[in-house]
């Protein structure tokens, strides 16, 4: 397994595995294939805002995740880093695919000079996905209530989760 940065040129293939993720998992996630659809390529192609893949010896895809700044132009915010999108398929589960991506995006964090945290959110029910970043060093720090609605009386629970660089 290799890990490679993707570029918008990745769009579309990044797109079906990534929608994968989103049919095969749908309680973990809180957008749809309908909302992803909508959604540009998630990240900007530069070293604070960018996608990396796992990717076997055949070429199969077995994960992604994203990683950018929070700040926006907002001067006050430019030490926060947002790890999201993440997903492994399930045939690369339990195989060190989601340790490999999660090492990779705090190491390239800690080589962005201004950021000194990287903040994520997680499906409070998501105990295999809270334990790979709790390895990590990621302290939970907060619950969101009813974030996810997912119909008629259907809510989920989302954990807010912190690492300090």
């Amino acid at each position: 397994m290799y890990l490679q940065e993707l570029t918008i040129a990745d769009e579309v293939t990044y797109k079906q595995f990534f929608q994968q993720g989103l049919a095969e998992y749908p309680q973990f996630f809180r957008l749809t294939i309908q909302d992803d659809q909508q959604e540009a390529y998630p990240t900007k192609d530069q070293p604070d805002s960018f996608t990396l893949a796992a990717i076997d010896g055949n070429g199969q895809w077995l994960g992604v995740v994203s990683f950018k700044t929070e700040y926006d132009n907002r001067e006050n915010l430019t030490h926060k880093g947002l790890l999201f999108r993440m997903y492994v398929a399930r045939i690369a589960a339990s195989k060190g695919v989601g340790s490999a991506l999660v090492e990779a995006v705090i190491n390239r964090a800690r080589n962005l000079p201004a950021i000194e945290q990287i903040d994520l959110t997680v499906v409070s029910d998501n105990e295999r996905a809270i334990g790979l970043y709790t390895r990590f060093g990621f302290v939970r720090y907060g619950l969101e209530p009813s974030s996810i609605k997912r119909g008629p009386g259907q809510y989920q629970d989302e954990a807010l989760m912190k690492l300090m660089l």
